[in-house]
């Protein structure tokens, strides 16, 4: 039970670094309403360079992934060859 728990503890992790991982690229190449000038998104009611937030975004995703990974069974467990001739 535990072990689903990782399990689905760990992909909705790794959703949630996909999803802001893809919204810091749409605020670094957003090139605004009007088309020519400093490019701003509203965060927290607070105009900020939208530059920023992009980078700011795509690190988070880059750590949510990481620690996604922990969570996440990326090999299959190996059973020593003393097991296997007991």
């Amino acid at each position: 039970m535990v072990n689903v728990v990782k399990f689905l503890f760990g992909l909705g992790l790794l959703l949630v670094a996909i999803l802001v991982g893809l919204y810091g690229l749409f605020a670094i190449f957003y090139g605004g309403d009007s088309g020519g000038g400093d490019t701003c998104v509203t965060v927290g009611g607070h105009k900020i360079d939208a530059d920023l937030v992009g980078v700011l975004a795509l690190l988070l995703a880059f750590l949510a992934g990481l620690a996604a990974l922990l969570f996440l069974p990326w090999r299959k467990s190996r059973r020593s060859d003393r097991s296997r001739s007991a």
